[in-house]
């Protein structure tokens, strides 16, 4: 949930009080679509004035609401204590790598316009942020980073004037290119992966695969059946949620479900391995050991994010994920 989800829920809280006998807005799409653009344009709005009035429209029914920067700062303060929160890891993990300190903190996204965040900065770290382009930061990296991929395998492949004459067609100076020729690109795993576990009381997360390890990565564990003659095995494949690895099952969140057909006749506590792997672009993949009757197979997806409310229906589409 971010900022923009705040807004919406404070919007439809107040309709549903002018307006109880009302379906929910959020029901009717084009509703949806007007609530999530006024959300968007009130939160920017917010970031240089006090108060900003909303009016939403549903069924015939009409809603004028007012926006304080107040009201919103005091709605999302757990956001931004879990941004600084995440700021310090961030740090702490630099730290650990041979940077002690940073001289700038520099701020991307659209909420980054937001009083409260520089205010929180300076207070927390000490250093004034800069406002950097933050529409358009984390396109532009991409951009870059797809570039300097392309110039670093078009090197590699043995193509180099191309690769030099792509350097000097996207403008870069001689010394530009220089240090893009010299820099070394390492992908890292973007957060932890594991697997939920349960003890037949309590269910708790087994990271595998954690955050900033050098990609690829891979990581094996061993489960165990829980009966005799089980016949199938069900996996859950959870990603770190927080800002932190944590085991609590509250703190991930699900990111691949399936189930193994077992060799029959196996009793209880027979061992089976699941392989937990991840490419260098992000790439997930889950093997199970065919020696114990389950054939390899790849779940195949990028580490991403199911809602709550997308699990019965990811469970449906996944239910065929079985290997015989």
């Amino acid at each position: 949930m971010d900022w923009d989800d705040r807004l919406a829920e404070q919007l439809v809280e107040e309709f549903f009080a002018a307006h109880p006998g009302s379906s929910h807005p959020f029901d009717d799409a084009g509703t949806l679509h007007d609530i999530r653009h006024q959300v968007e344009d009130a939160k920017i709005r917010l970031s240089s004035e006090e108060s900003q009035t909303v009016r939403i429209v549903h069924e015939g029914l009409v809603a004028t609401i007012e926006l304080t920067r107040g009201e919103f700062e005091t709605r999302t303060l757990d956001l931004l204590d879990r941004a600084i929160e995440i700021t310090r890891n961030a740090l702490a993990a630099a730290a650990q790598r041979g940077v002690p300190k940073v001289d700038e903190i520099i701020l991307v996204g659209g909420s980054s316009r937001m009083p409260a965040v520089t205010d929180r900065l300076i207070a927390e770290f000490g250093l004034q942020p800069r406002l950097h382009e933050p529409e358009l930061a984390v396109a532009k990296g991409a951009a870059r980073y797809g570039f300097d991929q392309i110039y670093h395998r078009m090197v590699a492949a043995g193509r180099v004037e191309d690769a030099q004459r792509l350097a000097r067609r996207t403008g870069l100076s001689p010394e530009q290119e220089e240090r893009l020729a010299n820099q070394s690109l390492r992908p890292v795993v973007p957060r932890s992966v594991g697997i939920m576990c349960s003890d037949g009381e309590y269910d708790s997360v087994v990271h595998l695969i954690h955050g900033n390890d050098p990609l690829p990565a891979a990581a094996t564990a061993t489960l165990f059946t829980g009966a005799d003659n089980q016949t199938s095995l069900t996996v859950q494949i959870v990603e770190q949620a927080g800002p932190t690895e944590s085991p609590d099952p509250t703190a991930n969140r699900l990111v691949a479900l399936g189930s193994v057909k077992l060799a029959p006749a196996m009793p209880a506590g027979t061992p089976v391995e699941l392989t937990l792997s991840m490419t260098r672009g992000g790439l997930l993949r889950a093997e199970f050991n065919p020696e114990q009757g389950a054939q390899p197979h790849d779940f195949r997806l990028r580490v991403g994010n199911i809602s709550d409310a997308d699990i019965p229906a990811v469970r449906d589409r996944l239910a065929v994920i079985k290997v015989r």
